[in-house]
């Protein structure tokens, strides 16, 4: 399965649209008025701050990316891109 950020990628990338079976967005669930246009699943970040820490982020999508055994996952923003290729050892995380 291939899934995919919300914003810098399945949002702006027309290959990532096509491919993407699901999205991890770090965007808090307080705030899912943010995604539109997705045509598939979405996992929110469960961290209800308004501005949601890096790691909080990072955190969530690692156990969304594992969990969900994806074997790839874009990426737009670089720290988080590195950081999951480290905490999900079975994906390949492609920097978009």
């Amino acid at each position: 399965m291939t899934g995919a950020d919300f914003h810098g990628a399945y949002n702006i990338v027309p290959h990532v649209r096509e491919v993407a079976d699901l999205v991890v967005t770090g965007t808090s669930w307080t705030k899912s008025e943010q995604i539109k246009d997705c045509d598939v699943p979405v996992f929110y970040n469960p961290d209800p701050s308004e501005h949601p820490s890096l790691d909080s982020v990072i955190t969530h999508k690692a156990n969304i990316i594992n969990k969900a055994k994806l074997t790839l996952f874009y990426e737009s923003q670089s720290e988080q891109a590195s950081t999951l290729s480290i905490l999900c050892p079975n994906c390949k995380v492609v920097k978009v």
